[in-house]
């Protein structure tokens, strides 16, 4: 005959706590999961922002880049308007950079700031 394990045929409870444990592991492993993705989604939101910030003022940088030519002022402000958000530029020329100074404003009531240089290379042929 079979001899059955003392712990199985023991009803003084030890099945309980064997219970507790593996529900205690279980609500420890999924609430560290929940969490886990809790923190995932903060920073996908926190990169998607900062891509469209990045996007603005690319956006802007190259826009002012290409109106350059037509800009007959030393300094000055130019505003330009994407569907993303709004962009501040304003600029001081020494010599062949132009100092650079981003102010982002998005959707969201967020304001951004970036210093930024551009070197200008003149056509000596005009």
């Amino acid at each position: 005959m079979k001899k059955n394990s003392q712990y199985i045929n023991n009803e003084k409870g030890f099945i309980l706590p064997l219970v507790l444990l593996t529900a205690a592991l279980l609500f420890l492993f999924l609430s560290t999961h929940v969490s886990i993705y809790q923190n995932e989604l903060r920073i996908t939101k926190n990169e998607l922002a900062q891509t469209k910030i990045d996007t603005l003022f690319q956006m802007g940088r190259s826009k002012f880049k290409s109106e350059l030519p037509l800009l007959n002022q030393e300094s000055g402000t130019v505003q330009y308007t994407f569907p993303d958000g709004d962009v501040e530029i304003t600029y001081s020329r020494k010599q062949n950079i132009y100092e650079l100074l981003f102010s982002i404003a998005t959707p969201d009531n967020k304001q951004f700031i970036i210093a930024n240089h551009m070197a200008v290379i003149l056509d000596l042929n005009k």
